[in-house]
């Protein structure tokens, strides 16, 4: 399916944004922007555009020029629930940017672009994958994260192998979670106390949730995103905040009518999937 009739394109843009646009917003929001890759790689086309999680680097820098010229605050992720819950907060005028992987496009495509603008970011690093190759793609090595780190992006943790979490032994999901932290404080040396969810969170399931967050807890983190759909609204568990997820088919409309809400009844549909085929 071409990238502009796919149905959750047309969905957002002919009724979830328009609604969105006649309820007016009156609390506090912000988008958690989720990237990938950052490059003109050729998309696989057997990947609905909806998967897809490249972007070229022109497209990203048009991203970063529409928050500037709308007005957006594009601040740290460790800041977003401060700035959510402050008197003075702006209604959807609130933005984070995140990077999953620690492909190594981030310093070659994305740092130049967030130094121009003075935009602030965090990197989500798997650190088995560090100086190698993960998804084909060339990743970080520690020398570039210590540059970023020193050129104030935000280091956070993805795991060591980035493994499909749920249904993994409570101790493994543990080793991974701890052993990242370790590493990467030790190789940077700063605090480590953000991480990013590998693969789909499984939003359904409160149990594991509950331990998981445990895990993290106990292990020094007090910030973490998931692939959840949405914006973050004030109250929202800091350790499971949801993301805007952005790829190379968000053109204007539709990257506009994501940080505007347009995008978050895709939120509902994840977990009725994900309920589905736990039924079937």
């Amino acid at each position: 399916m071409h990238g502009s009739l796919r149905a959750d394109r047309l969905a957002t843009l002919y009724f979830f944004h328009p609604l969105r646009i006649l309820v007016r917003e009156r609390s506090p929001s912000a988008a958690i922007l989720m990237y990938h890759s950052v490059a003109r790689d050729t998309a696989d086309p057997s990947i609905h555009p909806y998967f897809q999680t490249r972007i070229d680097p022109e497209k990203f820098a048009v991203h970063m020029q529409f928050l500037s010229d709308e007005g957006y605050a594009v601040i740290p992720l460790r800041e977003i629930s401060a700035v959510l819950n402050s008197s003075d907060a702006t209604p959807g005028k609130a933005v984070a940017l995140t990077f999953d992987d620690g492909f190594k496009d981030f310093i070659r495509n994305v740092f130049p672009i967030l130094k121009e603008k003075g935009y602030p970011a965090s990197v989500f690093v798997s650190t088995g994958y560090v100086g190698g190759v993960f998804k084909q793609k060339e990743c970080l090595s520690w020398s570039d994260i210590r540059q970023l780190a020193d050129g104030g992006i935000e280091i956070g943790s993805h795991t060591v192998t980035h493994p499909k979490l749920h249904g993994m032994p409570e101790a493994e999901i543990e080793s991974e979670i701890r052993t990242s932290k370790r590493e990467l404080e030790e190789k940077i040396g700063r605090v480590v106390d953000t991480f990013s969810y590998p693969f789909a969170f499984p939003q359904e399931d409160s149990a594991y949730i509950g331990r998981l967050r445990g895990i993290l807890l106990r292990n020094g983190y007090r910030t973490g995103v998931t692939t959840g759909i949405g914006r973050v609204v004030p109250g929202q568990d800091p350790l499971f905040l949801r993301r805007i997820p952005l790829n190379n088919h968000d053109d204007h409309r539709l990257f506009q009518a994501k940080l505007e809400g347009g995008y978050d009844w895709l939120r509902g549909m994840q977990y009725l999937s994900r309920i589905m085929r736990g039924w079937f």
